[in-house]
C-alpha cells in the first residue's frame, strides 16, 4: 500500500513539473501571447498578455523578428500588435517598416489588411517618437484629402503630439476644424516618449504607452 502511495506521489509530482514546465514555456513564447492578445475579450488578460511580450523583449530581439514578419508578410494575424509592439518599445529600427506599410497601402487601397497597417503604423510612428517622422505626418494631415487613407486625421494629430507635445488642429468627421483635445493618458505617454529619448524604455513606461492607445 506504502508502495502505491510513493508511485503515485512520484507521478503527481511529475505530472506537477512538467504542467509548470510547459506553462513556463507558453508565457516566455511570444507566438502563444500574440495569440491571446488577438483571441482574448477581456482587457486583463490582454493587458497581461502584451506585459510578457514586453518582458520578453528585454531578453530576446524580438523587434528584428517582428520586423522581418512585417517585411515578408509572415503571420499576418498578428500585424497589429507587431506594429504596436514595435511603436511602444520605440526602436528606431522600425522606423522604414513602419513608412513602407502606410504607403503600400496607398498604393494597393484594397488590401483587407490596410485600415490595420495604416492605423497601427501612424500610431506607432508617434510612440516612437522619433522627429525625423514629423514631416511625413504634418504632410498628410495637411493634404488629407489627397492622400488615399482610411486614418482619421486625429489619430495623426494625436502621433504628432506624442512626438512634439504640440496639439495640432485637424478637421473632424463633421468637417469642423478643432484643435486635438488631451487627456491624462495621452500627457502621460508624450512625457514618457520626451524622457526615454536617448534610453530604451522600462515596461512599466511601455504599459503607459499601450494603455494611452
Amino acid at each position: 500500500m506504502k508502495k502505491k502511495v510513493k508511485v503515485a506521489s512520484v507521478v503527481i509530482f511529475g505530472l506537477l513539473f512538467f504542467t509548470s514546465l510547459f506553462a513556463y514555456y507558453l508565457l516566455n513564447n511570444e507566438d502563444f501571447l500574440l495569440t491571446l492578445l488577438i483571441s482574448q475579450n477581456s482587457k486583463k488578460v490582454k493587458s497581461y498578455a502584451f506585459e510578457r511580450v514586453l518582458k520578453i523583449s528585454k531578453k530576446k530581439d524580438i523587434v528584428k523578428l517582428f520586423i522581418k514578419n512585417l517585411d515578408e508578410g509572415n503571420n499576418k494575424k498578428y500585424n497589429a500588435y507587431y506594429i504596436l509592439i514595435l511603436g511602444v518599445i520605440g526602436d528606431n529600427r522600425a522606423l522604414s517598416t513602419l513608412y513602407s506599410l502606410y504607403v503600400e497601402c496607398q498604393d494597393n487601397p484594397n488590401d483587407p489588411q490596410c485600415i490595420t497597417k495604416q492605423y497601427f503604423s501612424v500610431t506607432s510612428l508617434g510612440l516612437i517618437g522619433d522627429d525625423n517622422a514629423i514631416k511625413f505626418l504634418e504632410t498628410i494631415l495637411k493634404n488629407y484629402d489627397r492622400h488615399s487613407t482610411q486614418v482619421r486625421r486625429q489619430i495623426f494629430a494625436r502621433s504628432l503630439y506624442f512626438i512634439t507635445g504640440k496639439q495640432y488642429n485637424y478637421i473632424n468627421d463633421d468637417g469642423v476644424e478643432r484643435k486635438f483635445e488631451l487627456w491624462n493618458s495621452l500627457i502621460k505617454a508624450r512625457e514618457v516618449i520626451k524622457a526615454s529619448k536617448n534610453r530604451s524604455r522600462t515596461i512599466q513606461e511601455m504599459m503607459i504607452l499601450y494603455n494611452a492607445v
